[in-house]
């Protein structure tokens, strides 16, 4: 989610309380982003500038900042020595861009007054030292950027060469701001500008005005004709299209809104009412819709940074287990080898007579058999016989352990496949404890092990369907297992999605027929818990709990079934979870 020039100039509005501030504390929070505790009339704000690739941005925080201990740079060694004690002199932004400013100056000061910092230095100023924070909020491109007063790089977070930008941004090169794009001005917009325009009117107002992001224009096109997506054609009223242009990007009247999906995750965040979003909520302050909406970003994308890690790490398991299966089938195809040691065993004793001292080979119809001129007919025999018996006995078991090997290739391949879909943390994190207890993945270095039954929303998901009925859903090998074999009764109805590593699902009988809604509604849920997610069609077998079985040795949630039948369905999450 990327936040446009509308939000940055409402932002810096608000940001004004911080001017005359004092820069007590700076730290690097991660490697993206930079952290400032600033004093300002009596109250400590902790400010933070971000240049991550898909969430920058530049607001206040309502807890303190930590420092990342692996974020170090040159650039924090710069921000202490030219920052940390300075005032804020000025926070401004290009208009209708996202550059924001700000302007400190860090004045001599005696040392005794600078706050307490466990990474201060000794050095004395004597001399006043100003300098700019320029954060450019560009996508991938986004930057922190500190400037001296000749205008002259002193550091960044990422850094540009000559040979792969056109504008250079590298220590000590002048500082040139992001080129404009030759848009025009959307605050003196007009209805016989916007006419002229051709296609589709959203798209067409993003690309003619400065300013104006995706989501501006979809609003724009909403309150003028009542669609997110419209032509531009005579009949529309192109004097309501302009005066709504005019009014949303002067900003005369600031409503900070965030937009949420039907799953509750933050998708768009404005300055203005998002008319055309059916799930918004208005704050006070953009201050606090930006930390509220980047709060629960941040922790969906450490969720998913965990989750990755240990797909990373099952990924290993699997490739283990995927070695030592190619092993045993090498083995496993010497039986055809040992057979041919008995075979030529029995034939040198049948043709004992026929071999005499010495002899080098056996010729046979059926082949030729290499013979130990330095042994008897007997000896070379019984040397085959003995290897036979040795061969056979360490084999005896590998048909087994191949067995064994594939089904638990088949358990990593179904883990790999549930972890994928989880979302909380409470669902990975089950998933990394089933693993090591299963002595698949070891115990990270450091951490403490998780008690039993410590977390909350760790047991099979259970809902009630539209008729009343108990649906219990497995997400993990162990919560299949419980749904299958613990909660199933044997005439309740059990439900997989058909050829995929997936969830089980129960439905809780309570009468001789379930109902249909909620026989698709359990199938659907089969099908969204399972490596057809994303499909637009799902086929989900059907069958009751007596007729499944646990695959004997086998690791946990590995079953066989008989008489199903099959239903196809889209694959849907659960409305309500209880």
């Amino acid at each position: 989610m990327h936040i446009d020039a509308l939000v940055v100039a409402a932002i810096v509005a608000e940001l004004q309380i911080l001017v005359g501030g004092k820069i007590q504390q700076v730290v690097l929070p991660n490697p993206d982003s930079v952290g400032f505790e600033v004093y300002a009339d009596g109250v400590r704000h902790q400010l933070l500038l971000s240049a991550n690739p898909k969430f920058a941005r530049l607001h206040t925080m309502p807890t303190k900042l930590t420092r990342d201990p692996n974020a170090d740079s040159p650039l924090l060694l710069l921000l202490r020595k030219y920052v940390r004690g300075g005032r804020i002199t000025k926070i401004e932004s290009a208009p209708l861009e996202r550059v924001i400013s700000l302007s400190i100056a860090k004045m001599p000061i005696p040392r005794k007054e600078l706050e307490p910092d466990e990474d201060d230095d000794d050095e004395v100023m004597l001399t006043p030292r100003y300098s700019e924070l320029v954060l450019e909020i560009i996508g991938h491109s986004s930057n922190i950027i500190l400037v001296d007063d000749n205008g002259l790089v002193l550091e960044s977070i990422r850094h540009y060469n000559p040979q792969r930008s056109q504008r250079p941004i590298m220590p000590r090169s002048i500082y040139e701001g992001p080129p404009s794009q030759g848009k025009s001005d959307p605050r003196t917009a007009t209805s016989a500008a916007i006419a002229a325009l051709g296609g589709d009117l959203a798209k067409a107002l993003v690309t003619e005005y400065s300013g104006v992001s995706p989501q501006t224009g979809r609003e724009i096109a909403w309150r003028a004709a009542g669609a997110t997506s419209v032509e531009i054609t005579p009949e529309l009223d192109f004097e309501q299209i302009a005066k709504q242009l005019r009014e949303l990007t002067s900003l005369a009247t600031i409503e900070p809104t965030l937009a949420r999906n039907a799953e509750g995750t933050p998708i768009g965040i404005a300055a203005f009412a998002l008319q055309h979003q059916a799930n918004t909520e208005a704050y006070p302050s953009m201050n606090e819709a930006l930390a509220t909406a980047f709060a629960e970003l941040d922790q969906v994308t450490a969720h998913a940074q965990r989750r990755d890690a240990l797909l990373e790490r099952v990924a290993e398991a699997q490739r283990r287990t995927k070695t030592k299966a190619d092993q045993l089938r090498t083995q496993l195809a010497r039986v055809e080898q040992l057979e041919q040691l008995r075979w030529e065993g029995e034939m040198i004793f049948g043709y004992i007579y026929a071999i005499k001292p010495g002899q080098s080979e056996l010729l046979l119809d059926q082949g030729v058999i290499t013979l130990d001129p330095k042994l008897s007919a007997v000896e070379n025999a019984q040397a085959r016989f003995r290897e036979y018996d040795k061969a056979k006995g360490a084999l005896e078991d590998v048909p087994q352990l191949l067995e064994q090997t594939e089904a638990q290739a088949e358990y990593l391949q179904q883990t790999n496949d549930l972890l994928s879909l989880a979302e909380s943390f409470a669902e990975i994190e089950q998933f990394e404890r089933e693993l090591i207890a299963g002595g698949w993945l070891r115990q990270t270095i450091g951490k403490a092990k998780s008690k039993p039954n410590s977390s909350v929303g760790r047991g099979p998901l259970r809902v009630i369907s539209p008729d009343g009925w108990t649906i219990f859903v497995g997400r993990s090998a162990d919560q299949n297992d419980e749904v299958t074999f613990k909660l199933g009764q044997p005439e309740d109805y059990w439900l997989h999605a058909r050829e995929r590593t997936g969830g089980h699902v129960i439905i809780r009988m309570q009468a001789a027929n379930v109902p249909p809604r909620t026989l698709e509604q359990a199938a659907q849920l089969a099908a969204y818990y399972s490596s057809a997610r994303n499909d637009g069609a799902v086929e989900v077998d059907i069958s009751l709990r007596k007729h499944v079985r646990k695959i004997k040795g086998g690791p946990p949630g590995l079953v066989r079934y008989t008489a199903e039948r099959t239903l196809r369905v889209e694959p849907k999450k659960e409305q309500k979870r209880t």
